[in-house]
Order: C-alpha cells, then sequence, then structure tokens
C-alpha cells in the first residue's frame, strides 16, 4: 500500500523526496497515540501558565513603573509650581522696581526741567546785558567818531 501510494504522489507530479517523506508519515509508528496528544496538550498548557505568569509580573512591573512616573509627574509639577510662583514673584518685584524707577526719572526730569527753565532765564537777561552794552559800546563809538570829526572839521577849516 505504501508503495502504491508513493507511486501515485509521483505520477501526480510531487517531488520524490516530499512524497517519500508524506508516505513514511502514514506509518503507524510515526502516528501519534493518545498519550503523546495529552503531552503535547499538558505541554501547550504549562507554555500558556508560564505566559501568564509573565505577562501577570510585566503587568506588575509596568503598574510600578507607572506610579513611580506618576510621582515623579507629581513631584516635577510641585517644583514647575514653585519656580512659576518664584518667578511670578521676581516679575512683580521687577515691575515695582521698575515703575519706582521710572517715577524717579519723570522726577529727575522734572527738576532738570525747572533748572533748564532757570538756565534760560539767566542766558536771556545776560543776553539782554550783552545786548544793552553792545548799543551803549556802539553808541560810544559812533559818539567818539563823530566828535573827532567835528573837532577835526572845525580845526582845518579855512
Amino acid at each position: 500500500m505504501q508503495n502504491a501510494l508513493f507511486k501515485e504522489l509521483k505520477r501526480m507530479g510531487m517531488n520524490e523526496d516530499i512524497a517519500l517523506e508524506f508516505v513514511s508519515s502514514e506509518l503507524p509508528q510515526n502516528l501519534a497515540t493518545k498519550e503523546d496528544i495529552l503531552v503535547l496538550q499538558e505541554s501547550i498548557l504549562q507554555v500558556k501558565l508560564d505566559t501568564e505568569r509573565s505577562i501577570a509580573s510585566l503587568r506588575e512591573e509596568m503598574h510600578i513603573g507607572d506610579n513611580k512616573l506618576q510621582a515623579e509627574f507629581v513631584s516635577l509639577r510641585e517644583v514647575m509650581h514653585t519656580d512659576q510662583n518664584r518667578l511670578q514673584a521676581n516679575f512683580v518685584n521687577l515691575r515695582e522696581e521698575t515703575h519706582q524707577s521710572i517715577h524717579e526719572l519723570r522726577m529727575d526730569n522734572k527738576d532738570i526741567r525747572a533748572e533748564m527753565k532757570e538756565m534760560r532765564a539767566e542766558i536771556r537777561s545776560e543776553l539782554a546785558v550783552l545786548s544793552r552794552q553792545f548799543w551803549i559800546t556802539f553808541g560810544g563809538l559812533i559818539t567818539t567818531i563823530v566828535s573827532v570829526f567835528l573837532i577835526n572839521y572845525y580845526f582845518h577849516m579855512p
């Protein structure tokens, strides 16, 4: 029977090695018994149990890692909030200092403007004095020149 099956498989075009393996797998010593099936089923269940245990341990490790990560997030949030509060306080202080500096600059600006008005008034009064002195000097010079010409004309008259 095995020889006939081999010939039939070869006649259908199957490779000789594959046909020989197929025929040999049909031998009674190559067929699985109930014991073999039970051993295989037990090994499958053992692998399944080991896999479930490893999955459970991985889930537990993931849960522990998740708890650690959440704790780190909480600590980072606390640090972030303290830094944020510190920065806000610094910002408020800087803003107050800036407003105070601006106020001082405005006051200094008012003082400078008052001083400039005083200086401008002093400069105007000095310019007025210089102008008066110029006209007085100019008038004296003209008077001197005219008097010299008149005296010269008087003495040189025929």
